[in-house]
């Protein structure tokens, strides 16, 4: 009985990161910033590069470094 309940578990978590991977990734909205500065915010979100950033602004704040092209993959840590 415990396994079943493992297992079921389990089988949503998966299913619950695969539905996640399947959202579209979205431009962020640098506009509302005043880069280079950035708010001490924490709310973390994953970058299509890869990387988690503290905020959007600190993504925005790469992407004005660098001239990258990245997105919100999604408004959680990678």
């Amino acid at each position: 009985m415990i396994l079943r309940v493992v297992f079921v578990l389990l089988c949503v978590v998966a299913l619950t990161n695969v539905v996640a991977a399947g959202k579209k990734r979205r431009p962020p909205n640098c506009e509302i910033y005043h880069l280079p500065a950035c708010p001490l915010i924490l709310k973390p979100v994953c970058g299509s590069d890869g990387i988690t950033y503290s905020n959007e602004c600190e993504l925005c704040r790469k992407i004005w470094e660098t001239g990258d092209k990245i997105y919100v993959a999604h408004d959680w840590p990678c």
